[in-house]
């Protein structure tokens, strides 16, 4: 469990992490409304892709950020109502290329639609604190999943 501070120590966090981010990988946000998901995947965005404008996908559903030689998917499932409007979007033709990183806000309303493996990031929110909970779920990122957990002890 990974506590932090306000905005500033989220953004921290996204930094830091965002370099053990490898091609291929899904990073599932889950937590309630103000509990640091849009934060986070603006600050690992940043990061990754050098673009200072980052805005939440939440009318759009997904972003697509593209620099540095890397590729963002940035999703947000809140005002989806239906798993069949993934479909709609084409979000299979997203998760299948290996050469991108996906951020999803919001994964757990189509929890069944992730990967097989992906970073679970399970945000619980205090008055002006959060915690993250790093979770790999399928193996394939459990290396990554402890890494990030280290990181910050």
């Amino acid at each position: 469990m990974i506590s932090l501070k306000g905005e500033k120590e989220t953004i921290g966090f996204g930094e830091k992490i965002s370099s053990l981010l490898k091609d291929g990988v899904t990073l599932a946000l889950v937590g309630d409304l103000g509990s640091g998901k849009t934060t986070l995947s603006k600050a690992i965005i940043h990061s990754l892709t050098g673009i200072d404008d980052v805005v939440s996908p939440t009318f759009n559903i997904v972003n697509e950020y593209n620099a540095n030689a890397k590729t963002i998917y940035h999703f947000d499932f809140y005002r989806l109502e239906d798993e069949s409007e993934l479909y709609g979007i084409g979000f299979d033709d997203y998760l299948s290329n290996k050469k991108a990183i996906i951020i999803i806000e919001w994964a757990d309303r189509f929890e069944s639609s992730l990967p097989k493996n992906y970073l679970k990031f399970k945000f619980t929110k205090y008055d002006d604190a959060r915690d993250v909970e790093v979770i790999s779920v399928g193996k394939k990122y459990m290396s990554i999943a402890d890494e990030i957990e280290n990181l910050l002890k």
